[in-house]
């Protein structure tokens, strides 16, 4: 109503549910509005691309069923399907029928948890053990299948490529993956916190640290799409990004180097 003849963009971006739980939560925590998880919404009719009148349910339902699509819509070793992307919407070439984004896995966690803790709050307690054995699980499969050595792969393509892989010639390492990775706890549950943030210490510059890098410069390609069609070190083909260092400064907190935030947070 607000935007007439704009539409709606149907591309599959499988991310899009996940940050519901931390705006909500964040919401709820500021205003207290919690009579607003009650309030009723209309699903998009598929068909019609318009809101369905006749099937709708409350706020909460609706961020609950929205992680839980994430979660069960998966790839190779039960990773998050990637679709048509995630976060980084450049890596276009990834999804297919089995490809899979670890940092989407990493994200579906951190989601869980969230919506794991207002379910407790409000005394909701089997969806509290329902998003509690989520984020167990998906853990689980991030560290048992996503692991490279010394740092945290980005995906795998539908081909079973992983992308952000020391075997990569190009887009070895991702900055994205690994910070979400540190501030989850997803690398703490293997032990790999150390290892993890000396890799992280690759992608550092006097501007803050590149998304990858090496930058991709091999263009039109299949494996990871129109992200190597990017001038290097441009937008999401390792450039110094505000998400990404603003992860990365978060991260920091979480491990309790509130001094080394400042620091980095003054440059």
């Amino acid at each position: 109503e607000r935007f007439p003849g704009c539409g709606h963009d149907l591309r599959m971006y499988q991310d899009s549910p996940v940050w519901i739980a931390a705006t909500l939560v964040r919401y709820l925590q500021e205003s207290g509005d919690f009579d607003f998880l009650n309030k009723q919404a209309p699903f998009l009719n598929a068909q019609t691309l318009e809101p369905d009148e006749e099937l709708s349910a409350t706020v909460y339902e609706h961020a609950c069923r929205g992680l839980q699509s994430v979660y069960e819509n998966t790839g190779y070793h039960g990773l998050c399907s990637i679709g048509y992307g995630d976060w980084n919407d450049a890596l276009s070439g990834i999804g297919g029928q089995r490809g899979a984004s670890v940092w989407l896995s990493c994200a579906c966690v951190h989601s869980a948890r969230l919506m794991g803790q207002l379910a407790k709050h409000l005394g909701r307690s089997d969806d509290h053990a329902r998003f509690e054995q989520m984020a167990s699980t998906m853990t689980q499969r991030i560290n048992d299948h996503a692991w490279d050595g010394q740092w945290y792969i980005y995906a795998i393509n539908d081909a079973g490529v992983a992308i952000g892989s020391k075997s990569n010639p190009e887009g070895m390492i991702h900055l994205n993956v690994n910070t979400w990775a540190l501030f989850t706890g997803i690398a703490k549950a293997a032990g790999r916190e150390k290892q993890v943030w000396e890799s992280l210490r690759q992608l550092n510059t006097p501007f803050g640290h590149a998304l990858l890098k090496p930058a991709y410069t091999a263009r039109s390609r299949d494996d990871v799409g129109r992200i190597a069609d990017m001038a290097q070190g441009m937008f999401e083909n390792g450039s110094i990004y505000t998400h990404g260092e603003a992860f990365y400064l978060y991260a920091l907190v979480c491990d309790h180097r509130a001094d080394e935030w400042y620091r980095q947070g003054l440059k």
